[in-house]
């Protein structure tokens, strides 16, 4: 389980990251042929969050287990609601609460991986 921690918590980072810049570049209008790859990457970074969480909660790593799985179904629920998509300047409040998650998606994924790595040693 500690290999598959460490292979889930690298594709959260790849897909994070790139994910994050396509949805930059779909928020400003200009990027909308991206926004499929955008989701794609969004349900990537869910399910592997979803993964490690559960790896984590037969760790007995209980708390953070729990807001993994939270941050899991957060995460692509707060991407849907956001249309009809708004551009530029129009940012709403359920964009910036996208963000959010997906800000906390990733710290909690680094916590989850790093308290797997802690219990397997």
């Amino acid at each position: 389980m500690l290999k598959l921690s460490k292979v889930l918590v690298m594709l959260v980072r790849l897909a994070g990251v790139v994910a994050i810049v396509l949805g930059i570049a779909v928020s400003t209008g200009r990027g909308l042929p991206l926004l499929n790859a955008h989701i794609g990457l969004g349900f990537v970074v869910a399910l592997c969050l979803l993964l490690l969480a559960i790896i984590a909660l037969t760790r007995g790593i209980l708390g953070l287990g729990i807001v993994g799985l939270v941050l899991a179904v957060l995460l692509p629920v707060a991407g849907f609601l956001q249309f009809p998509l708004k551009f530029g300047t129009a940012l709403g409040a359920t964009q910036i609460g996208h963000v959010v998650i997906v800000l906390a998606s990733l710290g909690i994924a680094e916590a989850l991986a790093g308290g797997i790595r802690r219990r397997a040693a």
